[in-house]
This record gives structure tokens, sequence and C-alpha cells, in this order.
């Protein structure tokens, strides 16, 4: 059987912690792509409910080629915690980004903004807001353990 002791619990999910989010965001370039690129942000809104098994989102740099990479916590090796509380610096894995948050804004330049409105006309410039959602660690780990049940079942 797996250990899955690092999998983020109730206690762990706070509004304003810290966490790190790797991933292979395209901008980068292919050069860059021999690992992962580390990101720190903050849990940034949690729902009122069921908050280990909901969606969440993450206020962190997030991409295109960051969907798919780990939200976790650690504490640096050598990090003094006087008088904290130690569940803080845990190691932790909260999940897994899905997909980025975008603003659409309004595209057109002054000499021509009369004849777009005229005819109706919308021309939208995605923007990031550096917004992730995130699957909660939670539900990773029912589809890790109902993985394992498969794979337990053909074992030789």
């Amino acid at each position: 059987m797996m250990r899955y002791n690092y999998f983020a619990t109730d206690e762990d999910y706070f509004e304003g912690r810290d966490v790190y989010v790797l991933g292979y965001p395209g901008s980068v370039g292919a050069s860059y792509w021999i690992r992962g690129l580390l990101r720190k942000g903050i849990i940034s809104w949690l729902p009122s409910r069921n908050i280990e098994g909901e969606k969440f989102l993450i206020d962190c740099n997030i991409y295109r080629g960051s969907s798919g990479g780990p939200v976790f916590s650690f504490a640096r090796r050598g990090s003094v915690a006087l008088g904290a509380d130690t569940a803080l610096f845990k190691k932790r894995f909260f999940g897994i980004v899905t997909q980025r948050r975008l603003n659409y804004n309004d595209v057109y330049s002054k000499s021509s903004k009369n004849e777009i409105l005229e005819k109706n006309l919308t021309f939208l410039a995605p923007e990031s807001i550096a917004v992730g959602v995130v699957e909660p660690a939670k539900n990773v780990l029912a589809l890790l353990k109902h993985a394992e049940e498969i794979l337990n079942r053909y074992e030789l």
C-alpha cells in the first residue's frame, strides 16, 4: 500500500497560506523545460464548506503549462520557527492546478473605436490575472486510491 502522509487535511488549508507550484509554462521556452519552474503564491480563496473537497483559488503566477502542476508547502532546511505553529512548516501536498483565470479586455484603437462600436464588433485580449484553480488533495487522493485498487486486482 502506498503512503499518503503528505496530503493536506482540513486544518492545513487557510487563506493566506504560502504555497508553491511546479509547472512547465510554455512562455519560458523549451530550453528551460528540463525541470519544472517553481513559483510561490498563497491560498487566496477557500469555499465556505467542505474545504478539503472543493476546488479553491491560489494567487500565483499561473500561466499556460502550469495546469497539472502540484501545489504544495514545505519548510526550508534549517528554518527556525520559535513560537510558531509547527503545522505551518510541515510538508504538505494541497492539490493540482486545473486552470488559470483570465480577464478579457476590450481592444480597439482610438481611430477606429466609433466604427467598431457602430458595427457591433468586439475584440478581446486575454490577460492572465495570476490566479489558479486547484483540485484539492483529497480528490487526488481518492483517485490514487481507486487506481491502486484497480492495480492490485491485476497484481501477479
